[in-house]
């Protein structure tokens, strides 16, 4: 099943067309506190294409977001880092206006222009909860998956590191958590329209152009593993995210910085495209 959150509510993709469901929920992450398969059930109020909605984040503000990095052998390589025995990840929280949609802007303050750069993810929605989950199990607390851009300003997250080692997370947290930085989208796609082991293409490109083009299943460690790792730490809760991290081609192995104006559209196999531009505030 594929979800949407618009500006007029829930909806669910059929075809090529969006149907408008009456339901109360909030956001995808309600729905999923709820019962996921009242969308299946829900009055169609109204029937429209794509194009004609306005589409919000599917999860307006999850309770934790995860940001798993170093997990494509490819991007450790360009960055320069080491190969990592298990899952390398931490928390950051959502603070307000920190996701945002598909077609709305990435708001640059300046402090964050200097190398401000994009990171295709697949994204994991928590449908149920728990902790010290296992490998094996971990597909049923899958609610759905979306499209994300971990956008970061490598400048101050470089302030935190020292030779590819972390030594002081602030600085890592703060370049990954301006306004606007996490862009998640177009839709949440139920896990049960994917096959294990997933296997999905991932792509960006910044104005029509191809900077990454690498696939799931080059990750280092899968999405199970990745849930294990979290929730041995840390309890998850319906609606946390799990960004998976990303394959070559980010802007920091080339120098090719994002830029005012910029067009960025990461998609995946399966779930879509999400598209944004860049815009710096003004001085």
């Amino acid at each position: 099943m594929r979800l949407y959150r618009t500006t007029r509510g829930l909806a669910r993709g059929e075809g090529d067309e969006v149907l408008l469901l009456d339901l109360p929920h909030p956001d995808i992450a309600s729905l999923l506190a709820d019962d996921i398969t009242l969308a299946r059930t829900a009055q169609v109020t109204e029937r429209a294409t794509l194009g004609s909605i306005e589409l919000l984040a599917p999860v307006s503000r999850p309770s934790t977001l995860v940001v798993v990095g170093a997990n494509y052998r490819d991007h450790v390589l360009e960055a320069g880092m080491s190969v990592p025995p298990s899952p390398q990840f931490f928390s950051i929280s959502a603070g307000p206006g920190l996701v945002t949609g598909h077609g709305s802007p990435i708001v640059v303050p300046e402090e964050a222009a200097g190398q401000l750069d994009y990171e295709a993810e697949l994204a994991v929605i928590i449908g149920t909860g728990g902790k010290d989950i296992r490998a094996q199990d971990s597909w049923r607390h899958v609610g759905g998956f979306t499209v994300a851009n971990d956008v970061s300003a490598r400048d101050l997250q470089f302030q935190g590191m020292d030779n590819g080692a972390v030594v002081d997370m602030a600085p890592i947290q703060r370049s990954k958590t301006f306004p606007t930085f996490k862009p998640l989208g177009p839709a949440v796609v139920t896990p049960d329209e994917f096959t294990q082991p997933l296997d999905l293409a991932v792509t960006t490109r910044v104005n029509d152009e191809l900077r990454q083009n690498g696939r799931t299943s080059e990750m280092l460690f899968s999405v199970a593993e990745i849930i294990e790792a979290v929730s041995a730490r840390t309890p998850l809760t319906t609606g946390d995210i799990i960004l998976t991290g990303t394959p070559a081609g980010v802007g920091l192995a080339s120098g090719s910085y994002l830029k005012d104006g910029d067009i960025v559209e990461v998609a995946i196999d399966g779930i879509g495209s999400l598209r944004n531009t860049v815009a710096l505030l003004p001085r």
